[in-house]
Parts: structure tokens; C-alpha cells; sequence
């Protein structure tokens, strides 16, 4: 069971790896942080898999895993503790904490220098005549193995006790999808906080050396606490991306529900669009127009249509369409949706208004997605309305221009 749910973690750490490695062709250092971050921890977690472990432990370097383990979680750290850094900016009217932030990342470049040929000396003088499964379990009396542990788990729970601070922070005043990122990155440092000082106590003191089953608790603690943290990580580092996929689908469902309307609009006035309408076979396949650049040229291509139809429209036929739909469910944008049906079924007669009556009344829109949803609900009363009742209502409003003229 350990095993799958190590593989698993493996598998959607470097997934992340992989959805961030863009990152490397932008010159924008957080980016390139955060990668680095996923990278290495899912380097480490991969030589901890048990098949490619034994591979690596039994071969010339015994227990070679144990040290690749500790260099690339030491490269992932500073990855994190750069990125945390660099997130607040250099303004020297930064909150203390913040300072506080920018002095230990700087200090702890500077240690890494010192820590990583310590770790690579330490581990060669360490006795290792065969592979040990549990390095720390087997060598806990070794004072070449406590120093090379004991680098390590300060540095491990010095940078995520002042990352798991800064992040608990900011998950409060975050918003979006970040804060719940923000929380769950958090949790997962907060637990490599506590478990080295498990270990630590384990190899420094007397308390559970002699008992079998103590050891096995720790090691198994041990794995349990780093696969939990690289699945905190993982969903951490994802959460603030899955915002664009939703967007994306969202963006490309609404393009497709108001594309009845706009084909409808651009076959009567096709000079308006640069991209006439096509089969929904082809348009599926264009690729090289962006999905969200598509919807906002709908939009605003359908928003000229309509004011261009106000040439052929009846001057009251708005007000028919007003009283003709207000027993409809949606009666507003069925209002809107039947002036234009009865606009172009005009200006398909080649009708032109001898002065412009009042078109579709402005709409207190915020923004263009808020525009798109309202012609998706302008869209769905279109399609409901029959060509004898837009016919009935066009003639109405003709009728109404006759008399009064």
C-alpha cells in the first residue's frame, strides 16, 4: 500500500514538473523558483521508489539514494525559500516578516555552500559495507552519519518552519484558488517541521535505540511524512493553475452557445467579420486563434450586427417586442432576442427604417464575460421563437410605422 501511494505522489509530482517546465523559457525568476521546487522534491521522491532505490543503493556507491535524496530535497528547498522571497519583492518598506524572509533566504545560499560538501563528505566516511534500507536506523550510532543527518534536518526545518509562516500568512488575506494553495502548502511544511525533530531525537538520544519496533515507527513515520508532503505539494502547486482549464472550457462552451446567434447576425452582415462563419466541424479545428480572443471578437461582432440592425428595423418595434414577451420566462433578453429575429427577417426584405427607432437598451455589463452569459440567454430565447411569430410581430410593428404615417 506505501509503495502505490509512493508511486502515485512520484507520478503527480512530476506531472507538475512537467505541466511547469515552461517556466524555463521566461526570464521570470518565480516561475523558474517554483519549478525547481517541483522538480527537485519529485527527484527525491523518485529515489526513494522502492525498485529504483534498491538499484541505486546496491550499486558501486552503496546507499547512494540516501544522498541523491538529500542534495536534490537541499536544491528543492532553496528553490522554495527563493520563491517565498522573491514573492514579497526588495522594497525596503517590507513588513518585518518579510525582511526577516529576505536575510534567511540570503544566509541560506550562502549555507548551502557549506551544507552540500558536508553532506557529501560525511556520507563517505559513513561505514556503509551494504545497502541499509533505513540509513538513519542503521547508522544512528556514527557520528559521521548524526552530522550528515543532523545538516540536514535543520536546514529542512529551518527553511519550512520560515515558509510554512509566511504562506499561513498570506492564505488569509489570499483569494481565489491561491488560498486554498496557500493552506495546503503550509500543512504540509508544518510537517516537515515536526518530523525531524523525531529524528533527530531518535539519533541523538538513547529513547527507542534498543526496540525493533521503534525503529520501524520511525522509518515508516519517515516515509509516510514525506509522501504526504509531496502530496500537499503536489495539489499546492497545481491549485493555482487550475483556474486556466476551467477558464479555457468555460471560454469555449460559451463561443459555442452563442454561435447560432452570431452566424445568423454575420451571414446578414458578413463585412463585419473578418472570419466568416464556417462548419462547427472547422471551427472546432482552429487552433490558432485563442479560445478566449474568439469569444471576445464574437462578442463584439455581435454587438456592431445588432446596432446595424437598427436600419431596418421598424421604429416600434421594440416596443411590440417588449409587449409580445412579457409572459416569457426570461423576458428581457426574449425581448432582445425577438427584436433582432424580426430586425433581420427586415433586413432580409431589404427594408430600411426611414429614421432609427430605438434599438436593445444598454445593459449595466461589468465586463465581457458578463456580456457573453447575457447573449447566451439572448441565444437560448432566439431559438425558441417561430418564423410565424417573428413574421407576426415584424408585421405589427410595419403596421404601427403605416398608421402613423
Amino acid at each position: 500500500m506505501l509503495a502505490a501511494w509512493q508511486m502515485f505522489v512520484a507520478i503527480q509530482m512530476t506531472a507538475v514538473t512537467l505541466w511547469r517546465l515552461p517556466a524555463l523559457r521566461y526570464g521570470d525568476t518565480l516561475r523558474r523558483s517554483l519549478w525547481g521546487c517541483s522538480a527537485g522534491f519529485a527527484a527525491a521522491l523518485w529515489v526513494r521508489f522502492a525498485p529504483l532505490k534498491e538499484l541505486l543503493d546496491n550499486g558501486p556507491i552503496v546507499d547512494l539514494s540516501q544522498l541523491l535524496k538529500h542534495l536534490f530535497s537541499l536544491a528543492a528547498l532553496l528553490s522554495l525559500l527563493q520563491f517565498t522571497s522573491d514573492s514579497y519583492g526588495n522594497s525596503a518598506k517590507t513588513a518585518r516578516h518579510v525582511q526577516v524572509t529576505h536575510r534567511i533566504a540570503h544566509l541560506a545560499r550562502r549555507a548551502a555552500y557549506i551544507a552540500t560538501p558536508v553532506l557529501i563528505v560525511s556520507f563517505f566516511v559513513v561505514d556503509r559495507d551494504k545497502a541499509s534500507g533505513d540509513f538513519l536506523a542503521r547508522h544512528a550510532d556514527e557520528v559521521a552519519a548524526r552530522v550528515h543527518m543532523t545538516v540536514f534536518y535543520a536546514y529542512l526545518a529551518t527553511v519550512s518552519l520560515v515558509v510554512a509562516h509566511q504562506w499561513a500568512r498570506s492564505s488569509r488575506v489570499a483569494t481565489g484558488p491561491l488560498r486554498p494553495a496557500l493552506a495546503v502548502l503550509s500543512t504540509g511544511l508544518a510537517i516537515y517541521v515536526a518530523y525531524p525533530v523525531l529524528r533527530l531525537l531518535y539519533m541523538w538520544t538513547d529513547w527507542g535505540h534498543g526496540a525493533t519496533s521503534f525503529k520501524y515507527f520511525v522509518g515508516t513515520a519517515s516515509d509516510v511524512a514525506n509522501l504526504a508532503v509531496g502530496m500537499f505539494f503536489a495539489i499546492g502547486f497545481s491549485l493555482p493553475t487550475t483556474t486556466a482549464p476551467a477558464t479555457y472550457v468555460t471560454n469555449w462552451r460559451l463561443v459555442h452557445r452563442i454561435r447560432p446567434l452570431w452566424r445568423d447576425l454575420m451571414r446578414s452582415f458578413p463585412e463585419i467579420s473578418f472570419f466568416p462563419p464556417t462548419s462547427r466541424f472547422r471551427e472546432a479545428l482552429e487552433i490558432a486563434t485563442p479560445v478566449d480572443v474568439r469569444l471576445d471578437r464574437h462578442i463584439q461582432e455581435i454587438g456592431d450586427a445588432v446596432a446595424a440592425l437598427r436600419l431596418h428595423a421598424p421604429v416600434q418595434l421594440w416596443t411590440v417586442a417588449v409587449d409580445a414577451t412579457e409572459g416569457h420566462q426570461d423576458p428581457r433578453p426574449a425581448a432582445e432576442a425577438l427584436w433582432i429575429a424580426a430586425a433581420l427577417r427586415s433586413a432580409k426584405t431589404g427594408y430600411r427604417a426611414p429614421q432609427l427607432g430605438p434599438g436593445v437598451p444598454d445593459k449595466p455589463i461589468s465586463d465581457s464575460r458578463a456580456e457573453a452569459w447575457w447573449w447566451v440567454r439572448v441565444e437560448a430565447a432566439y431559438e425558441t421563437f417561430a418564423k410565424q411569430e417573428v413574421a407576426d410581430v415584424l408585421a405589427v410593428a410595419q403596421g404601427s410605422v403605416e398608421a402613423a404615417g
